[in-house]
């Protein structure tokens, strides 16, 4: 089934195929909200129709002044809309929602973002078949304002060097750990605006410690578009993700040539690629886009 269409209507679930919700990992899904009318109704269907049987759908709307919060109610007792009645912004409406969160396994997807189809099933076999990971991440797509796919983006094994070095190893869209890192690590840093999850990320797997999953399925797609928070305050995210970076580059006392991690990334992941079988994807990286 194409993106789009998955996120088209409302598909009701397969009543032939009625599955018991305690053979499932309870699955906690938190959407920040605020202003995004034109897309957010796609994608609390991209939560619903993937029809997982154990699911807790959280969104939490701060004050919006568009039609966004009729839009969410108009799906009933299938979401929790929170609100605290006050908008203090996106770090502090996911973390809201987490602290109601009463998953197996929890993760965000912004009220414009999407989750692929069959998501939500692939990370449930993944959570049972690796009990010893906290954390499962995989591929996403790159959409535009219609749900088209314009581009992919293959992740490889998580490198903690690479995540501090390049940016996020990992995505948000299709990315969801257990609870219990809250525990131990604390909840995103309320400080920073617009690279939380890249701090969380390091905070989380700077000991070396953490064993995140991957796993080769498309899980969500990231959307870019003319009103995006990341399109609008690129520089500000890259001054905030260099600050972070820099802090715990000195922390680790870590120092080496961005060029040379560079150099040792491509061959690493050309390496991956070559041995998974995704050779066209290596070379079209190459050359431009991926579709």
């Amino acid at each position: 089934m194409q993106l789009s269409e998955f996120v088209s209507k409302r598909i009701p679930s397969d009543q032939k195929k009625a599955l018991n919700k305690n053979d499932y990992p309870k699955i906690s899904l938190i959407t920040p909200s605020y202003g995004q009318e034109a897309f957010i109704e796609r994608t609390i269907l991209s939560v619903l129709n993937q029809n997982y049987p154990n699911l807790e759908y959280i969104i939490v709307d701060d004050a919006s002044k568009d039609n966004s919060n009729e839009i969410i109610k108009k799906y009933g007792d299938q979401i929790i809309l929170l609100s605290d009645g006050i908008n203090r912004g996106q770090t502090a409406a996911i973390n809201h929602g987490f602290k109601h969160a009463t998953g197996d396994i929890i993760g965000f997807q912004n009220a414009d973002d999407l989750f692929a189809p069959n998501a939500f099933f692939e990370l449930a076999k993944a959570y049972k078949e690796s009990p010893e990971s906290a954390l499962f991440f995989g591929n996403i797509y790159i959409v535009d304002e219609n749900d088209d796919i314009t581009n992919t983006m293959r992740m490889t094994p998580y490198s903690y060097v690479e995540h501090l070095y390049l940016g996020m190893q990992m995505h948000n869209q299709a990315m969801f750990w257990k609870p219990s890192i809250f525990k131990d690590y604390g909840y995103f840093d309320e400080n920073y605006n617009y690279s939380f999850d890249y701090e969380f990320m390091c905070r989380y797997t700077e000991d070396g410690k953490s064993k995140p999953r991957y796993v080769e399925g498309f899980w969500g797609a990231f959307r870019i578009h003319s009103t995006s928070k990341t399109t609008l305050i690129t520089p500000a995210y890259s001054n905030e993700r260099t600050r972070i970076s820099e802090h715990y580059r000195k922390k680790g006392n870590i120092d080496e040539s961005p060029k040379w991690i560079r150099v040792k990334s491509y061959l690493r992941k050309a390496i991956y690629f070559l041995s998974t079988g995704h050779i066209s994807y290596m070379l079209a990286r190459l050359n431009g886009p991926v579709v």
